[in-house]
């Protein structure tokens, strides 16, 4: 996700140099589908549930989705049935619904915004990266968050 927030910054710059006008959209996916979507919307419910009168300690690990440390997420609680939003199981849930965020607010969208680029302005081998680190990392989270919230193998 990281290097994938990289090669998105990248290609706003590299996107301008060039002349292009998708550097504006592009400017505007990030803004909205990381800025908002990936850390101000999970801080702002980190906040909510930290205030809450129930404490389960999910607040910490959305607080480490938001800031890139996704293999702590590994730890959240699972009770092993498919899913489910128990409160002894919201990690599932939880990494099912930021992977998604991810997926359908930022990088389909970037990725879309990048192949009209390279379509327009010629192969340039960052952008070419840029798209094929960001979508394919983006399904993959999400394949996986999703197998991991239903649990077909039980």
């Amino acid at each position: 996700a990281v290097l994938d927030m990289y090669t998105d910054m990248c290609f706003i710059v590299i996107a301008q140099a060039c002349g292009s006008l998708f550097w504006i959209s592009a400017l505007v996916i990030f803004i909205i589908g990381v800025f908002i979507a990936q850390i101000l919307v999970p801080l702002a419910w980190a906040a909510l549930v930290a205030y809450s009168p129930r404490q389960t300690g999910d607040k910490e690990f959305i607080l480490a989705k938001v800031l890139g440390f996704d293999i702590l997420y590994e730890l959240a609680p699972d009770d092993g049935k498919p899913a489910t939003t128990d409160v002894d199981s919201y990690g599932p849930a939880y990494a099912l619904a930021a992977s998604s965020l991810r997926c359908c607010c930022e990088d389909f969208a970037q990725t879309i915004n990048q192949i009209l680029f390279v379509l327009s302005a010629g192969k340039n081998p960052q952008v070419l990266v840029s798209i094929a680190i960001g979508f394919l990392s983006s399904l993959l989270n999400l394949s996986m968050a999703l197998f991991n919230y239903c649990k077909p193998c039980q």
